[in-house]
């Protein structure tokens, strides 16, 4: 399958903005962008064609997605950056402390602040409020729960902090779950 730079660009753009618009909610479909064999992986490579563009700077996180950054790079004209300076980071499975290295912005930039786009891992059950959600809702969101912890300090400082798309399966489809910053995240006690 090969990816469609208008169409499935388009397409997997919406499901992000969709997410966007109600944290914690899976959106889909978002087309397989034919760039790892790892279906999840494959679908945080489908996100990020969608939203790269030369002058971004792209980092990535853990080894297994390093080979799928360099092609990103070189479809989208971003450029390679450090997490600290990067506009958006892919974070694979098995990375730890994304929202702690990530750039914030300030209470006069806050667009300076990174997007992080996680590969689903193991489900962490979380309670989510604020913008685009009418009450409170207990959802599982798969980003592990350190770094869930670490995003409430990076968000500390309203309207800076870093936005978060997530990026799995769900049902056999490709989808993407979003945590804008305004967000308030709390880990549901075990």
């Amino acid at each position: 399958m090969t990816w469609d730079p208008i169409h499935d660009s388009r397409t997997t753009f919406l499901a992000c903005l969709r997410a966007q618009c109600t944290p914690g909610q899976p959106y889909g479909p978002v087309p397989a962008a034919g760039l790892d064999d790892d279906p999840v992986l494959d679908a945080a490579a489908a996100v990020l064609l969608a939203l790269l563009d030369p002058g971004l700077g792209l980092a990535v996180l853990g080894s297994r997605a390093e080979a799928v950054g360099a092609v990103l790079r070189e479809r989208t004209g971003a450029h390679a950056a450090d997490p600290g300076d990067a506009d958006v980071v892919l974070v694979s499975r098995g990375a730890l402390g994304a929202p702690g290295l990530a750039r914030t912005g300030g209470a006069s930039t806050p667009e300076r602040g990174a997007t992080l786009v996680y590969c689903a891992t193991e489900p962490t059950a979380v309670e989510l409020s604020g913008p685009g959600l009418e009450h409170p809702v207990r959802v599982t969101l798969c980003v592990p729960a350190e770094d869930l912890v670490a995003l409430r300090t990076a968000n500390g400082a309203p309207p800076a902090g870093v936005d978060v798309l997530v990026a799995g399966v769900v049902d056999g489809q490709r989808v993407v779950t979003a945590l804008p910053r305004s967000t308030t995240v709390v880990l549901e006690e075990a």
